[in-house]
């Protein structure tokens, strides 16, 4: 059902280039120590126009991006394919059509586009309502593990990042610059 409803959308927003198409990898959002930052201004500049993807879960978005990149590659679009920097090898956040001004893109707690699309679709029409609800506990519970765990991961990239400036101020007390200066006035000299 997602993939039929991706050759809907495809028909709809994706024409046929007489172009060879080709794909860059990007990450649009990002784990640091200051958090899980999305670059807006960077999708804002790759697009003007914006389908949604309501999909609060990761549930539709893997396939149904999947499918979008392998049409608008296929129709001849060159793409920029935005993938998850917590599964970079499989999952998709975004695509972008650089050439139509167009992002195919996965709204979620972690993805806000704030201006407005010009579709929205929600997960639902794609899944079982019924064992969504049966699940929903479970899935909740998904989320605030992985929110702790991101938590967890930022406080041992500061720890890492401390020790690294330890480590850079012993060699910088045990290093002789001396030893630079002289080989430079050397260089100097030659020249």
């Amino acid at each position: 059902m997602v993939r039929d409803y991706a050759y809907t959308l495809s028909g709809r927003y994706l024409p046929p280039a007489c172009q060879p198409s080709h794909e860059k990898a990007r990450l649009l959002s990002i784990c640091t120590l200051h958090g899980d930052p999305f670059l807006k201004s960077t999708a804002f500049s790759l697009a003007d126009q914006f389908v949604a993807l309501n999909d609060p879960y990761g549930t539709v978005g893997r396939i149904l991006l999947s499918a979008l990149r392998e049409q608008a590659l296929a129709k001849g679009h060159s793409v920029i394919t935005c993938y998850c920097p917590m599964h970079p090898y499989d999952k998709i956040d975004h695509l972008f059509i650089p050439a139509l001004r167009l992002c195919f893109t996965t709204c979620n707690s972690y993805h806000a586009i704030p201006s407005e699309p010009i579709q929205s679709i929600p997960f639902t029409r794609f899944c079982n309502t019924r064992g969504l609800d049966v699940r929903r506990q479970r899935l909740c519970f998904n989320q605030n593990a992985a929110a702790e765990l991101l938590v967890q991961a930022f406080a041992l990239q500061s720890k890492i990042q401390a020790c690294c400036n330890r480590l850079e101020e012993y060699s910088m007390q045990a290093s002789d610059f001396s030893f630079l200066d002289n080989a430079y006035r050397q260089i100097l000299s030659f020249l």
